[in-house]
């Protein structure tokens, strides 16, 4: 299908990522994208960016990038696509439904799933706290972007979708030399990763797995956003 069809309504597409290994995946895909689409992306605090494309003109907003799983269904490279953002008890943001059942049907040879997902300030690291989130929403996956999109498309009155690849599992944690090296620009800081895993070695087989399971889901983030906007 074409990204004319997917995005037929949709002209000047505002898309968020958090990391930048994520914009590249698009940035890879913006040289193919039909003529008669407009999109952007960018690292950084989402809400900051989402704000910043509301002030440029877009007329809708998307959530996309890796995820990390809460429901144990779900392996590395699952692909979910969000039916509402659930923040705490008080925020609920719903997807436009049209846009998610549009985006699940382009999407179906990848076998998506339609369900929440959380907004998370904070990384999620540990298995018990992953399941408390799972128990408590019943969401497939976490992330620390789509929350603060999906609330200025509300204020904005925009529609917003939210696409996410599952990277680390529900039943598996995430070290702590995992998360030292990522910077507030979504960047990876190797020398940060060293000095962290250098203070505790035995995370070695863990962030290892990490790396691989970041991998795997990379690789299907990238054939997501080459069907959704390579323009083929």
């Amino acid at each position: 299908q074409s990204s004319d069809h997917v995005l037929r309504n949709l002209t000047r597409l505002g898309i968020v990522t958090g990391l930048a290994a994520e914009a590249m995946i698009l940035d890879r895909c913006d040289n193919r994208a039909s003529p008669s689409l407009r999109f952007t992306h960018a690292a950084g605090d989402a809400g900051s960016v989402a704000l910043s494309f509301v002030a440029e003109g877009v007329d809708s907003l998307m959530s996309l990038g890796i995820a990390g799983g809460l429901d144990p269904a779900y392996v590395p490279g699952q692909v979910i696509v969000a039916t509402e953002i659930v923040v705490g008890n008080r925020e609920r943001f719903d997807c436009q439904a049209a846009w998610r059942d549009e985006l699940m049907a382009t999407l179906d040879g990848f076998s998506p799933v339609a369900a929440p997902l959380v907004g998370s300030d904070k990384a999620i690291a540990s298995v018990a706290d992953k399941a408390a989130l799972h128990a408590r929403f019943t969401a497939a996956a976490v992330d620390m972007e789509s929350h603060g999109v999906a609330r200025v498309a509300a204020r904005a009155a925009l529609p917003f979708a939210a696409v996410r690849v599952i990277a680390d599992p529900a039943l598996r944690a995430l070290p702590s030399s995992a998360l030292a090296g990522l910077n507030d620009r979504g960047e990876t800081q190797y020398l940060a990763v060293l000095r962290e895993l250098a203070r505790h070695p035995l995370q070695l087989p863990g962030l290892v797995r990490v790396a691989l399971d970041s991998h795997q889901a990379m690789k299907a983030l990238g054939r997501v956003a080459d069907e959704l906007f390579g323009g083929g």
